[in-house]
């Protein structure tokens, strides 16, 4: 009896801290800690440590589970990794760029989700992705690459999506590619490489291209029933941001409020799956030759980028008319903002 009040009182942070700070339900709490002190088949010792080992065990797994399914906790480790010096290519734990053996958790655990099941794989693949973080490295080309050329937009997206379908084709089905344009070519972006220092990096591009990912949010109810939603990260190479950065932060730094912006500035969206993006688009790179024929900027060097039905379609893409081109569907912001956060 003295050994179980004694561990009662070892005890009393850990429900300090799951029932105050981290809001975990307390009836579950004590209720485990009442079968524990009198659990009548282990009077022993041993049979008290098992118990209380068992249940530390325990209020150690649900600490991780928060710890990962913590929008504000998450996002802050996502910045900080994407901040990391050590290795430019670390990009993020839900990135479609990241360590394949995670990938495949995260496509198990979707599967449960859609499916409705009630399984305890949620839990299992929320504490193994913790452990696995330090394994999330990226498959993206460096910087340095000369695959990458600069304001080649579109380009630059459909390599990145054929990067990621040869190296982690299942993540694809989760990659949209964006266009942004309007009737008059020009749209307001903030925080552009190409922009002005002194507006907070502001360009006014005729279009614009990049790619964003959906993965699936875990959140717990007190009764610890898994639910979710799916977030968004947006990759975009010509921003001054973070490479991955969740949706509602880019938004709000590069897009910020179209009512206060004249009507001819408004942005349209046209958003593709990268799937589809891959097999159509098409450009022969004449939008990048001056009248006399000349580059504007040097090209790529790997060959135009064709399909078997045309060699070029980019103001297809760039068109926000749906009607005549079809590919992708046509937004504006605020129903653009809706699909990628639903909060929004």
């Amino acid at each position: 009896m003295i050994i179980t009040f004694a561990l009662m009182l070892i005890m009393i942070p850990f429900f300090w801290l799951f029932v105050t700070i981290l809001h975990f339900p307390p009836l579950f709490i004590i209720t485990l800690s009442i079968v524990g002190i009198f659990w009548p088949i282990f009077p022993a010792i041993a049979g008290h440590l098992l118990i209380y080992s068992l249940f530390l065990s325990l209020m150690f797994y649900m600490f991780l589970l928060r710890l990962i399914d913590s929008p504000d906790i998450c996002d802050s480790v996502l910045r900080l990794i994407s901040k990391s010096k050590a290795n430019h290519n670390l990009i993020s734990f839900d990135s479609p760029l990241e360590d394949s053996d995670v990938l495949q958790e995260r496509r198990e655990v979707n599967a449960v989700l859609q499916n409705k099941h009630k399984s305890p794989i949620l839990l299992i693949h929320g504490l193994t992705k913790v452990f696995r973080k330090s394994r999330l490295f990226g498959l993206l080309p460096s910087d340095s690459t000369p695959e990458i050329a600069v304001n080649k937009f579109e380009e630059n997206v459909w390599k990145l999506c054929e990067y990621i379908a040869n190296n982690e084709s299942n993540c694809l089905n989760d990659c949209f590619v964006v266009f942004i344009s309007n009737e008059q070519k020009m749209i307001p972006l903030w925080r552009q490489k190409a922009g002005d220092e002194r507006r907070d990096y502001l360009c006014v591009w005729d279009y614009h291209v990049f790619i964003g990912f959906f993965y699936f949010c875990f959140k717990f109810s007190k009764y610890f029933h898994s639910t979710g939603s799916h977030r968004a990260l947006v990759y975009d190479m010509d921003s001054t941001l973070e490479f991955s950065l969740d949706f509602s932060t880019y938004s709000g730094l590069t897009f910020r409020d179209e009512t206060a912006i004249r009507d001819e500035y408004h942005r349209r969206f046209r958003v593709i799956e990268a799937q589809i993006y891959l097999t159509t688009f098409a450009s022969n790179r004449s939008h990048m030759r001056r009248p006399d024929d000349s580059w504007i900027k040097d090209p790529p060097l790997y060959p135009c980028i064709k399909t078997n039905e045309c060699d070029h379609n980019l103001d297809g893409f760039i068109s926000m008319d749906c009607h005549r081109f079809a590919i992708g569907s046509v937004l504006d912001i605020n129903q653009f903002n809706h699909q990628f956060d639903p909060k929004s």
